[in-house]
């Protein structure tokens, strides 16, 4: 539960503006900074109404949009900002970065985009990651200040001409006391009677294609040949209504239908990753610092991750986790099976996780380091008023 900084009337408004429709990690990390807030007050709104309202536990007010031509929807933002006496606006997502540039201007606030993963290798689709890539280069100049989530983020916006003296690194943080300590036997009974003694090897993310959840059903017949109790779990909900179906229909394909569980959204991750021998996380691309896999850390659980963007900033491959090439299920099924064999190798992975998670990735430290970024932003505003 938050707990609102001393003097609220007198302490900065942070309006956190995303859409909203989906539950996944720009949603979570926008959630645990309205919770956590110290030196603002963090507030968000959403663009869409989804699962950010429903599940996020925060409260969020929805302005919506009519449409993705919506342009209109920027004057009633700016109208919440006022009411709610906001003095900068942070946006989180491409389409709350165009709104936010002009809503901004319209409150008069500066403005802050955060970059939480590679607009131009967002999805995989040729043509739409090229035209987001190219409205986020536009956008970015006209922001007050940009914080990426990763230091590849930072690079990847350099390399695309944004100057490094414009960006700031506010790695991800979780809160690592929720997610260790978890009940296994608690999530164990809701499996299938005979699944609920076998090694879990499991993932937590949005269900979405540059996941890699397909090279994870794909390297299962080899797990299973080794390991034919291990059952496979899938946590989370869809980006589209469509998508759960293909990977049933995979599994029913690969003969391992029986060995998968998907559970779809769950509240109780400190129990599910508890329960788990193996996390595993085998995006394909586009990762800014991925929370799931941050939390499995933070449990003390054994890792196997892909070797992409601001994965290889989390995990140490051979002391926190294990690094593999993404699309190679052969290589994935190889590591996770050589963990489910040698229960000393990841409880000594585990243990160096929670210790790296604890070190590195606090909720205090990331709430700190943004609310930092964002009182200099109107320290700096503030200074050019002053010198007008």
């Amino acid at each position: 539960m938050s707990r609102p900084p001393p003097d609220a009337e007198q302490t900065p408004a942070v309006v956190h503006l995303l859409n909203g429709d989906l539950f996944g990690g720009v949603e979570r990390v926008v959630a645990t900074l309205c919770r956590n807030r110290r030196r603002v007050r963090s507030e968000a709104v959403c663009l869409l109404d989804g699962e950010m309202r429903r599940v996020s536990g925060v409260a969020c007010e929805l302005v919506p949009m009519a449409g993705r031509l919506d342009v209109g929807v920027a004057v009633r933002v700016a109208r919440l900002i006022r009411r709610r006496r906001g003095r900068l606006l942070v946006t989180h997502t491409l389409r709350s970065s165009l709104v936010g540039a002009l809503a901004a201007r319209f409150a008069n606030v500066p403005h802050v985009v955060t970059v939480h993963s590679p607009a131009a290798r967002e999805t995989g689709a040729r043509l739409r990651d090229a035209r987001n890539g190219a409205l986020q280069r536009l956008l970015l100049p006209w922001a007050d200040a940009i914080v990426a989530v990763s230091a590849a983020l930072r690079d990847e916006l350099v390399s695309a001409g944004i100057p490094a003296s414009r960006i700031e690194v506010v790695l991800n943080g979780v809160e690592t006391g929720l997610c260790d300590g978890g009940d296994a036997s608690a999530f164990r009974t809701c499996l299938p009677g005979g699944r609920r003694a076998a090694p879990l090897v499991g993932t937590h993310a949005l269900l979405r294609p540059r996941k890699g959840l397909e090279d994870l059903l794909r390297a299962a017949p080899a797990i299973l040949r080794a390991h034919p109790s291990c059952t496979f779990v899938v946590v989370g909900g869809p980006e589209r209504p469509d998508y759960p179906s293909a990977l049933r229909q995979l599994c029913l394909d690969l003969g391992i239908a029986d060995s998968v569980v998907f559970t779809g959204h769950r509240d109780d991750i400190a129990d599910v990753l508890a329960a788990l021998d193996v996390f595993v996380l085998p995006s394909l691309f586009g990762e800014g610092l991925p929370l799931a896999l941050l939390e499995a850390m933070a449990a003390g659980r054994a890792a196997v991750a892909t070797d992409t963007e601001g994965i290889r900033e989390v995990v140490e491959s051979g002391r926190t986790g294990l690094l593999v090439p993404p699309r190679d299920p052969a290589s994935l099924a190889g590591a996770v099976n050589a963990l489910l064999s040698d229960r000393s190798r990841r409880s000594e992975l585990g243990s160096a996780a929670r210790e790296a998670a604890r070190r590195r990735f606090g909720v205090g430290r990331m709430t700190a380091e943004a609310e930092a970024a964002y009182l200099r932003v109107l320290a700096a505003r503030t200074s050019r008023w002053s010198s007008a």
